[in-house]
């Protein structure tokens, strides 16, 4: 039973870890291994693996108790020791099932990942469980509150509201959009 915790980053960085339960935002406290609000030691230093696998930045939290690492998601932000705020350069995710992380998503086969099951998990995300600002999760949840046929009064023929007036077919506007080719957009900042 055990937290892997693996990070590539550049050889002979100076790297540690910090584990938030997200269940209930509290922080592992690695002098004790308990999870705590205001942890004593929030952060642990990660190892560099040695020749030939330079670069990967490794930890393990062995034996990790069931009752402290409940059933549930987890993230692993990882710390740039070397500078005097310990930054974090990333967020690395981990979900506990009875004391030991799952290491092959579910549906996965050999090792391998079911994309549809990854992008159902996407698309089926719960929008109260977004609330990191500035992210794309956070910008629908914020913005899309109504259904876009409730707005909008398209139906097609003349579009007029734009300066260059461009006649579409309602039913080939969205391809019209997705199918437009890249080279041939040229005003600088668009999508």
């Amino acid at each position: 039973m055990s937290l892997r915790i693996r990070f590539q980053y550049v050889t002979g960085s100076n790297l540690g870890f910090a584990v938030e339960r997200l269940a209930d935002g509290l922080l592992l406290d690695h002098a004790d291994n308990t999870f705590k609000a205001s942890p004593v030691q929030p952060v642990a230093s990660m190892t560099e693996a040695p020749s030939p696998r330079l670069g990967m930045f490794r930890s393990t939290l062995s034996s990790t108790p069931i009752s402290q690492f409940s059933d549930g998601n987890y993230a692993v932000s990882i710390h740039d020791l070397s500078t005097s705020s310990q930054r974090v350069i990333a967020v690395l995710m981990a979900q506990m099932i009875s004391g030991d992380d799952n290491v092959i998503p579910s549906g996965g086969t050999g090792g391998s990942v079911d994309v549809a099951l990854v992008a159902r998990g996407v698309w089926e995300f719960a929008t109260s469980s977004t609330s990191v600002t500035g992210t794309f999760g956070d910008l629908v949840k914020g913005n899309l509150d109504a259904k876009v046929s409730t707005r909008s009064t398209f139906s097609g023929g003349a579009v007029s509201s734009v300066t260059n007036p461009v006649t579409v077919a309602g039913s080939t506007l969205a391809k019209d959009v997705w199918d437009y080719a890249a080279n041939s957009a040229t005003v600088s900042g668009s999508l």
